[in-house]
């Protein structure tokens, strides 16, 4: 499980840090409610030191978080605390494998 949050976390700063001018729009973050407080402390923090970006957070579990994306909400980074929902998403080609 700890392997999976810094690599969950290391793709979030590498997809803030790559995004340039967009990312000033905001970001959906959809997040498992086990890894909220990790995402929750690293988002804050990148917001503060980068002016005009901000995170909308979206916490739950990790299906009810893919059934809603899969309904169309809004997700730009989707945090999963489980492989099966990722790859649920996958095979409905909503998510691209990074």
């Amino acid at each position: 499980m700890k392997r999976i949050a810094i690599t969950l976390i290391f793709s979030l700063l590498c997809l803030m840090l790559s995004t340039g001018s967009a990312i000033s729009a905001g970001l959906n973050l959809s997040v498992a409610a086990s890894l909220k407080g990790a995402v929750t402390e690293l988002s804050d923090t990148f917001a503060k030191k980068n002016p005009g970006v901000s995170f909308q957070r979206n916490f739950a579990a990790s299906g009810a978080l893919a059934k809603q994306i899969a309904n169309g909400a809004p997700c730009d980074v989707y945090f999963s605390a489980n492989v099966q929902w990722t790859d649920y998403l996958k095979e409905k080609k909503l998510i691209v494998d990074s």
